[in-house]
């Protein structure tokens, strides 16, 4: 969500204004598009990867176990050791 934020805050003008050069200079600074459907598209494909992956991976992750409980599944994780 921050990201999400930090990229609005680069759309609008600032208190001194800022120029559609400045904007896209920090859209491409980023490697963003300026077009709001592309990078709303990018940005959904990217955290439904993301997201997969972290399904994919919670299997093999011994310190975290997923339980079924009333209102649906729950995550329990072990203790961590002592630094």
């Amino acid at each position: 969500m921050y990201e999400c934020g930090a990229f609005q805050t680069l759309r609008e003008p600032g208190p001194a204004g800022r120029s559609e050069d400045e904007q896209e200079e920090n859209y491409a600074r980023l490697r963003k598009p300026l077009q709001t459907k592309i990078f709303t598209a990018e940005l959904l494909e990217e955290m439904d990867a993301e997201l997969w992956a972290l399904h994919d991976a919670l299997p093999s992750l011994p310190w975290l176990e997923v339980v079924e409980c009333k209102k649906g599944g729950a995550i329990v994780l072990s203790p961590l050791d002592p630094a």
